[in-house]
Formats: structure tokens, sequence, C-alpha cells
């Protein structure tokens, strides 16, 4: 599924871990790592916070922590931190976010989005980012589409999760989610 895209996958990946190498032998290794995923990732001496659920802490024990740039991650950090495995700190590589808005080549007018979700849902998630709180019938509008359509597309992206949708009375207002908004990769920007 990823072959056509594996080269520049790889060489963006490559590109990062050079970049953060580049960065910590010039500015620190405090420097590299508030560089990681702020807010989520803080150096606060001697310990690499993560925001987030509240965890124990957890010693290296010197068994060292690897950082591994992700193109599947856009806006938060995975860890990987066990007594069984190899301490490890996923963190999104640089280019994700623009990597997955970029059409790369193809087809899809609305980007690798559409491409996953379809076009007209892909539609839908980017009308909701510039304006929160939108009714069904101002969506439809703004999408050349009936309500009913409109309420159609809300309807699998709330299933999905990317949406969420409140009712005063008979208005329905839809919002991105959180995970609508990592989706989108507005944060990134």
């Amino acid at each position: 599924m990823l072959a056509a895209d594996w080269p520049r996958l790889r060489a963006q990946l490559a590109a990062d871990v050079a970049y953060r190498a580049r960065l910590a032998a010039r500015h620190g290794v405090e420097a590299m790592l508030a560089t990681l995923c702020p807010p989520h990732v803080r150096w606060e001496h001697p310990y690499l916070e993560f925001a987030g659920p509240v965890a124990p802490d957890y010693a290296l024990g010197g068994r060292g922590l690897v950082l591994v740039p992700s193109m599947f991650l856009t806006d938060g950090v995975h860890r990987q931190l066990n007594d069984r495995q190899q301490p490890m700190l996923f963190y999104p590589a640089r280019t994700a976010g623009a990597f997955w808005r970029d059409s790369g080549g193809r087809d899809w007018p609305d980007g690798r989005l559409a491409g996953a979700v379809g076009e007209r849902r892909a539609a839908v998630l980017r009308a909701l980012a510039r304006g929160s709180g939108r009714g069904t019938a101002d969506l439809a509008a703004a999408l050349g589409v009936t309500p009913a359509t409109a309420s159609a597309h809300v309807a699998n992206l709330r299933r999905a999760g990317l949406v969420v949708t409140t009712r005063v009375a008979r208005t329905a207002r839809h919002e991105l989610t959180p995970l609508g908004w990592d989706l989108l990769d507005l944060n990134a920007g």
C-alpha cells in the first residue's frame, strides 16, 4: 500500500533524523528534545515529561531512549516504556503533516484526505474547520449539496469520531472533534 510513497517517506524520515542530530550537536540535547512535539514532550531536568494521562515515573536504568520519527503521527507522541523492550519515543517527523496534506501527484483534487475519506467528506471536514458550529443547512449551502446529503456525510464522519453534533431545540450544530482536527492536521501548518 505504501510502495509508491516509500522512497519519499524514507527520505523524509532520514532528513528528520539528520536535522535532530545537527540540532543536538549545535545546541545540545535539551534544545533538540524541546522540538520533538511541543507541548506533548518537555525536558525538565532530569526528566523528560509527557502530556497525557498521569503515569508513574519510568527509570531507563542506563538503557537509553531511542527517538523514532514517524510519518504517521502528526500531533502527539507514542511511548514504549516497559521492562521487556527497548524504551522508545515515537514522535511526528517535521514533514509528516505536509506529506499527508500533499496530493503526492495523485488525481485526488482535495489531497490525500479525499483519497481516504472521499472528496465530499473531506470537503465537509474542511468546511467545519473554517467555521465552527455550522448548521446542516449552512454546511449544505457551503458545499453546494442538499441538506439531506450534508446530513448523511456528517453522520458518517460522526460515527468515525471526527465530528460531534450538538442539538439545541431543532437546530443541529456540527464541530470537529480533536481527532477530526488531528486528521486535518491544521496545527502543523
